[in-house]
């Protein structure tokens, strides 16, 4: 959080990529709390698990539940600030509740992107939050039947989105090239959307 100005400051959750833990993101959040943003990290189940060295068969193994209990684990958050204000003393009175941003790299992209109103099919899942008001989504995943992506997934996507990605930003699969990654920002609707490439 930032340790200059009284606040009340924007609030990023950042949801990390499968296998990763909150601590590999420590750089960035240190880097958006020096610009006046307070940044929580959630730890999802699949937190650690790059260290096992299945992280590819574990990745294709996640399913739509996995998918929603990483979105739950965003929403309890924002359902709790009041309670974490009130168990971390330093933080009372630091956090905008009505300015929340969610950010994440890879799967915590799929899992921002969610949250900001992209839908998964078979059936149009939604898991769109309200209090959402923006997503920074990094290397961010394309139409994809593993993912129940398709173009239309995005067409609900109304928020502020940064799509970040890269010229060798590549998936475990072959057709998960850069190109692919780009079909986020491509597909979701005119407006506010910026793509770092």
């Amino acid at each position: 959080y930032p340790t200059r100005g009284t606040g009340p400051f924007p609030l990023i959750i950042f949801s990390h990529g499968f296998g990763a833990t909150r601590q590999t993101y420590v750089g960035l959040s240190a880097h958006w709390a020096s610009q006046g943003y307070v940044v929580i990290k959630p730890a999802h189940a699949d937190s650690g698990r790059l260290e096992n060295g299945t992280a590819e068969k574990a990745w294709r193994d996640q399913t739509p539940s996995d998918w929603r209990n990483r979105v739950r684990d965003v929403t309890a958050i924002i359902d709790g600030l009041d309670k974490i204000e009130e168990s971390y003393p330093e933080l009372k009175g630091k956090i905008d509740h009505t300015k929340i941003a969610v950010g994440g790299h890879s799967y915590g992209a799929f899992t921002a992107m969610l949250l900001g109103g992209a839908k998964t099919f078979p059936g149009g899942t939604s898991y769109a939050d309200a209090r959402v008001k923006a997503v920074v989504a990094m290397s961010p995943q394309g139409p994809s039947d593993t993912f129940g992506l398709t173009a239309d997934s995005w067409k609900d996507v109304h928020v502020p989105v940064l799509y970040m990605t890269g010229t060798e930003d590549r998936g475990l699969s072959d057709n998960e090239t850069p190109e692919w990654r780009r079909q986020a920002f491509e597909n979701s609707p005119a407006g506010d959307k910026w793509l770092g490439w």
